[in-house]
């Protein structure tokens, strides 16, 4: 919906003024689904687990858009499409009727070495049913858009690996895993540099790594825990990427991602904390935790742009309480970010901004972490 203030805007723009794209969608699906899974204790020490599932899904959806005007809007219907046009946007009817089949198996294999360790490995496929693209603003088959629409995406799979041990000791527990899984037909958003969002199966992916985590007990009321993680996620083939501000797109209107890191995927992640509980009376007891999460770079926008970089960071975080032993009541002062990182979860272009400006210029939103935090807390159990 564009408001009147457009319509303070100069041409073109102020003929969206009081002016929106009503949609309404509709979808229907059936299901049929079937599974099975058994184990078989090997000898004492060595076991297997099987199993599949299949599903057989039926779709049909619909999507109807049109461009409306309100009271306030006087330019000519012709001259508000055009604009919205421009947009890649555009009044439309579409319909449309799925059928899809998958079949995903499963087998874990599990190995006793000792009865505080054991080692394991898998491997499973899961599917994720195609649909209909509810939010795109033209057809397909468009050819009075620049960028035409989306509506109907296949299903995406993925193949996992996986192996690792376990550990669990008196006073130590320790977890590791290698894994790896391979995306094909991923199910990606496909902005188109205007207002629109595109769901299609543009890429192919593959994440890939290792992840510790342990807990060790090393006196009466004192513990340290932590995690650890290395991560490898790349797409291995997505060339109908989202180009960001001046970037300059391929042959397709797009940008070729094939071999960058996606977004939000830092190469280097965990966390450590100390815990400390003790009794102070026959009834009371104070505990303390001291934690620390750390990440690596990585770039906050979809579309990778390297202006998001968000550079690698430490946050710091403290809590003190005075317990009942039974917990039934507590006090805690809880301090988060105490080195008050500026951390960005994510960013991205402002809508239309490189619009408005002619690609002259560019604006940027972001969420950002909380900054530093001291609170209170007060907890009743009864």
């Amino acid at each position: 919906m564009f408001n009147p203030t457009f319509l303070a805007l100069g041409a073109p723009f102020n003929a969206l003024g009081d002016t929106r794209n009503d949609r309404d969608y509709a979808q229907k699906s059936d299901l049929i689904s079937g599974f099975a899974q058994g184990e078989f204790s090997v000898t004492d020490r060595l076991r297997i687990t099987a199993g599949a599932r299949f599903n057989h899904e039926k779709k049909s959806g619909s999507r109807t858009l049109a461009v409306v005007q309100g009271p306030l809007s006087t330019a000519p219907a012709a001259v508000v499409a055009a604009v919205f046009r421009a947009l890649n946007i555009e009044s439309h009817s579409i319909s449309g009727k799925i059928s899809e089949d998958s079949f995903n198996p499963m087998v874990n294999v599990q190995y006793d070495v000792t009865d505080d360790l054991m080692l394991y490995a898998s491997y499973a496929k899961g599917t994720k049913a195609g649909g209909f693209d509810i939010r795109s603003n033209s057809l397909p088959t468009s050819t009075t858009v620049a960028k035409p629409g989306a509506f109907e995406f296949e299903d995406e799979s993925a193949d996992n690996f996986e192996a690792g041990l376990k550990y669990k000791g008196r006073n130590v527990a320790l977890n590791l895993s290698l894994y790896r899984t391979d995306y094909q037909d991923l199910q990606v958003n496909i902005f188109d540099g205007t207002l629109n969002f595109n769901v299609r199966n543009a890429a192919e992916a593959r994440t890939q790594g290792v992840e510790a985590d342990f807990r060790a007990a090393l006196a009466d009321g004192l513990t340290v825990s932590g995690a650890i993680a290395y991560l490898d996620f790349k797409f291995t083939n997505f060339t109908d990427g989202q180009c960001y501000y001046l970037q300059v797109p391929g042959a397709n209107g797009f940008c070729d991602y094939s071999g960058k890191r996606n977004a939000l995927s830092p190469k280097w992640s965990g966390n450590l904390n100390v815990d400390y509980t003790t009794p102070v009376t026959a009834g009371v007891k104070v505990a303390f935790n001291v934690n620390a999460d750390f990440s690596s770079s990585y770039i906050a926008a979809a579309n990778l742009d390297p202006r998001t970089h968000q550079d690698g960071y430490v946050k710091l975080g403290a809590r003190l309480a005075l317990a009942e032993v039974d917990d039934r009541w507590e006090v805690a002062l809880i301090g988060r970010n105490l080195t008050n990182q500026r951390i960005l979860q994510t960013a991205s272009s402002m809508p239309l901004a490189t619009t408005i400006t002619r690609n002259a210029g560019n604006a940027y939103n972001g969420i950002v972490d909380r900054p530093r935090t001291i609170a209170v807390q007060l907890t009743g159990r009864f």
